[in-house]
């Protein structure tokens, strides 16, 4: 273990010399490839994570959890499989129509802008894995400070290919629609026989479901590729940040902070990795600040403050916190509320855990080479990665800052110990 200071330094200018983030997760790229939630593969990273962080933490340990590694894909097929019956239903029997889709979207609202894992017992289950480490502080322990990522890659999504990704989200939202045009359409059959003018107007309804029940085999069909991205961006590029926090503070250590670098498994399939590893904390972590970090190697960093398609909104205090340690480091940093995907912030925040992340997206609002066989090495850089890095350090002084107890007499409450 290095030698510890007491107080952190103002600046992170210094902090990666003689360690390359990049390198580092080229190295993971090298070593293992695509991490599919709930392989060899992404087992094997998260004990090179562990033995990695093993050099600078005070106390590191795996912990596994069991879950379902295709929970998205075969929940997209169940959904297909539930509107199919649906269209099916509207010919012989109307009602079940309308039962069999609001019980799709019920469920749908519930798995999946929720959270609950209702359908994921029925699925064949595997073990995942989520390595922290923690660095003590040099004096009393005040606040927990969270960094994280997470460590497991996602399958190939052609429809998120740029020349896609209107498509993509036009059809999904279109494909969300339909399953209200289906009830509407059985509806009206059924009032038909009273009514017999409505009768052409559902059969209209109809004919729009069934070229929506095409176009979502198509969409189920062309969504997930079964091959494994590197991830090199999402998420290892935040893996090699936390890595790199570790490192640091290993040798620069806060008086009142403990810090926790932690890598989460199975995100991509849903949070499953940090939704289990926030349950087994929470009372631990009851009063901590968690930095979620997502994507940050190539592209514009902002600070996550809220997901939608979650129904999150993240503390405002730890968005202001990475906002002013952002304008600290020189760096204007935009605020956004996430319109389509969740990130592992989403999991503290559910259990009412300060929390945010610190994302990047293109210009066209999209996080970069997001599951794409695009996301390699080659396609992050360096000042990106140390730039968000710097972020980290700035969040930390800030919090330590927040945390020191004023000197006797002393007219600020807000000064560093040891300065």
């Amino acid at each position: 273990m290095k030698s510890s200071e007491s107080a952190i330094p103002d600046t992170a200018a210094d902090t990666a010399t003689g360690f390359s983030i990049s390198g580092f997760i080229q190295e993971i790229c090298s070593r293992f490839g695509p991490r599919l939630c709930g392989t060899s593969a992404e087992a094997q990273t998260a004990k090179f994570l562990a033995s990695t962080l093993n050099e600078y933490c005070d106390e590191v340990f795996i912990e596994e959890h069991s879950f379902s590694p295709r929970s998205l894909d075969w929940g997209v097929s169940f959904f297909l499989f539930a509107y199919l019956a649906a269209l099916a239903s509207y010919l012989f029997f109307p009602l079940l129509s309308v039962v069999i889709i609001l019980f799709s979207l019920v469920l749908f609202f519930f798995s999946r802008f929720r959270g609950y894992e209702i359908l994921e017992q029925f699925f064949p289950q595997a073990r995942t894995q989520n390595v922290t480490g923690k660095i003590r502080p040099t004096g009393e322990r005040r606040r927990i400070v969270v960094f994280s990522g997470h460590h497991d890659s996602a399958y190939y999504m052609p429809l998120f290919e740029k020349r896609f990704q209107k498509m993509f989200f036009m059809t999904f939202f279109f494909l969300v629609s339909a399953h209200g045009i289906l009830i509407a359409a059985a509806l009206l059959r059924l009032l038909g026989s009273a009514f017999t003018f409505l009768l052409p107007i559902s059969h209209v309804l109809f004919a729009i479901s069934l070229v929506a029940g095409i176009i979502f085999v198509l969409f189920r069909i062309f969504l997930f590729q079964n091959v494994g991205v590197l991830g090199a961006n999402d998420n290892l590029a935040a893996v090699g940040v936390v890595v790199a926090l570790a490192r640091y503070f290993a040798s620069h250590r806060p008086e009142h902070v403990e810090i926790w670098a932690i890598s989460f498994g199975a995100e991509e399939v849903g949070l499953r990795g940090s939704k289990r590893f926030a349950k087994k904390h929470r009372y631990e972590l009851e009063d901590a600040i968690v930095i979620n970090l997502e994507m940050v190697g190539a592209g514009t960093m902002v600070a996550v403050a809220g997901e939608r398609m979650a129904g999150t909104k993240h503390s405002s205090e730890v968005v202001s916190l990475i906002v002013d340690a952002a304008k600290k480091c020189g760096i204007e940093m935009p605020t956004i509320v996430g319109p389509f995907g969740e990130t592992d912030a989403t999991s503290f925040t559910r259990r009412g855990i300060k929390a945010s992340t610190i994302a990047t997206f293109d210009k066209d609002g999209a996080p970069p080479n997001w599951h794409l066989l695009t996301d390699t090495p080659e396609n992050i850089d360096e000042p990106h990665l140390q730039n968000a890095f710097r972020v980290c350090v700035e969040c930390l002084n800030l919090i330590e800052q927040s945390c020191a107890k004023p000197a006797p007499g002393a007219v600020s409450a807000g000064m560093t110990a040891g300065k």
